[in-house]
């Protein structure tokens, strides 16, 4: 009977060993959400309107590839100023770098750049940066 228990015991440690040691394969496909990082503009930044142009450059970065990426700009009072979208990007890496007009901003006005991101496995983030648009 002992004999019975140690080959379960035996078994079970194995079985445990194998599994502990197949989930640190960096092979796995990566679940966590991309990061995001905004390299322009920054928090509470102040925009100077260039011939009614704003600069947008954001960064995403996840160990599976990206698969879409939005970015909208959006007044305090919930006014659309711009957005863009992209689809099936398929990258680990990603950088867009945009730019828009914006031809009716005659006082400085405070907006939110919100950019939401999401990896082929569906896991997703957002981040979000508030700055100021002058004329």
């Amino acid at each position: 009977m002992r004999n019975f228990y140690n080959s379960i015991f035996l078994i079970s440690t194995v079985f445990v060993l194998v599994t502990a040691i197949s989930s640190c394969s960096k092979n796995e496909e990566d679940i966590s959400a991309p990061s995001i990082t905004i390299i322009r503009p920054a928090e509470n930044d102040t925009v100077h309107l260039k011939n009614s142009r704003v600069y947008i450059e954001v960064k995403a970065e996840n160990n599976s590839n990206i698969d879409h990426m939005e970015m909208t700009v959006i007044t305090q009072s919930g006014i659309l100023l711009y957005k863009y979208e992209e689809d099936q990007i398929d990258k680990s890496s990603y950088t867009s770098s945009e730019n828009f007009s914006l031809d009716d901003i005659d006082i400085i006005t405070k907006v939110k750049l919100v950019v939401t991101c999401e990896n082929e496995l569906n896991a997703w983030r957002k981040k979000e940066v508030n700055f100021y648009l002058a004329p």
